[in-house]
């Protein structure tokens, strides 16, 4: 997967702009539940300022609807983007949802006071078959078009959603388990995926190791704009270090298909949020892949010039060994274990009295460099000497004087 891609398409928004020979958009309309995790800030940030993306309007979903939607129209406000209306979903369970707190009590004629399904069928049935919906929350307001208007599932042209875990979890080697956006609505998703509708999916597998560090995080925030202004906000509302882009994915998808290998799937979903692959179906879903790693490494023979290069070393060592063993003298052992020249080896080269002292001195020097010791003679020892009978040491027990001595 081209992670640096995804990652400069992300930092460079602030620079794109729209060329007179540029293709026609992708209609599209984005379902989020932004306020809880930073990413969907960054996917709402990234489709707006996408010259490829046309954005129609944005739903919200999953607890408080309504506050949700207030921060989404408040940075579509600050993006110069009003014309972009935002719709409210059902609220469900009260979740944290701190990144709120930018928009308390934020109001603009963007907010629409519909459903949010009701508005998904009204742009669906304005331009059949032509608008993508990015689906990068839990699955419920999708579901909720599908079961209310049946026939919008005909004129919807695909759905691109950020949810599933096949092959890996959240960390790193982990195996798969459910996935945030598919459990906290498991039979939303199940009719989302047994509908018919074109899906591509960009689960976990893709998307958990897109991590924005510190030196892409102050790319972001120095742009001063007021949307990369928003996000530096949202992110100190946050309160954590390092965002991971799994929202982002899924509009990037859109923007660039080989950031991933993808591959059709009959993707399964249980009660307890498990996207599983099921065998001997037919495909309802392209799911997106990292099936861009590298390679296993295969183990190979040698090539002839490795060969010929071990062969040359070991002939090297070879012939260094037969010159060391050639010049050094002979070696004799002594008492201690150790070795040291013979004399024969050490007095057979020179003839005069002054080259044997030279030799030998030379000789002593080299054994102290090589840590050898010359062997002492062994100290003559006669018959054990007969000791003296030890003599009885004086008592030291001092006499008294006395009495008449110590009268006076």
């Amino acid at each position: 997967m081209k992670k640096l891609t995804l990652l400069l398409i992300l930092l460079a928004w602030a620079h794109w702009a729209v060329c007179a020979g540029a293709p026609k958009k992708i209609p599209v309309l984005l379902d989020t539940d932004i306020g809880s995790d930073i990413d969907d800030a960054f996917a709402l940030a990234l489709i707006v300022n996408s010259p490829e993306l046309d954005l129609l309007g944005v739903t919200t979903v999953s607890g408080n609807a309504e506050a949700r939607a207030r921060l989404a129209a408040k940075m579509l406000e600050d993006a110069g983007r009003l014309d972009v209306p935002v719709a409210a979903g059902a609220s469900g369970q009260p979740l944290p949802i701190q990144q709120c707190r930018l928009a308390e009590g934020f109001k603009s004629p963007s907010l629409l006071p519909i459903a949010a399904e009701d508005f998904l069928e009204s742009e669906i049935r304005r331009r059949p078959g032509e608008i993508t919906i990015v689906a990068i929350g839990p699955l419920t307001n999708v579901a909720a078009l599908l079961k209310k208007y049946p026939d919008a599932a005909k004129e919807i042209k695909q759905i691109v959603l950020m949810g599933g875990s096949i092959e890996r979890g959240y960390a790193p080697g982990s195996k798969p388990e459910p996935e945030y956006n598919i459990h906290m609505d498991p039979g939303a998703a199940q009719a989302v995926f047994t509908s018919g509708v074109p899906i591509v999916v960009a689960p976990l597998d893709v998307t958990a190791m897109l991590q924005l560090d510190a030196a892409a995080r102050h790319r972001v925030f120095t742009q001063l704009t007021p949307v990369t202004n928003d996000l530096t906000l949202l992110y100190h509302l946050w309160n954590n270090e390092t965002p991971t882009l799994f929202d982002p994915m899924a509009a990037a998808l859109l923007l660039d298909p080989s950031l991933c290998e993808t591959k059709p799937m009959a993707i399964e979903v249980d009660n307890e949020g498990f996207t599983r692959e099921a065998s001997g179906k037919p495909a309802n879903a392209t799911v997106a892949d990292d099936a861009k790693r590298a390679p296993p490494r295969k183990t190979s023979a040698p090539s002839s010039s490795r060969k010929r290069r071990a062969e040359s070393c070991t002939l090297m060592r070879a012939r260094t060994w037969r010159r060391r063993r050639m010049t050094s003298p002979k070696r004799t052992l002594v008492p201690d274990g150790t070795s040291m020249p013979s004399a024969d080896a050490a007095c057979s080269s020179p003839t005069t009295r002054d080259e044997r002292i030279k030799h030998l001195s030379r000789l002593s020097r080299r054994q102290r460099r090589s840590g050898h010791r010359a062997a002492r003679p062994a100290r003559p020892r006669g018959p054990p000497r007969s000791r003296a009978p030890a003599r009885a040491e004086p008592s030291r027990t001092r006499l008294r004087p006395p009495a008449a001595r110590r009268r006076r």
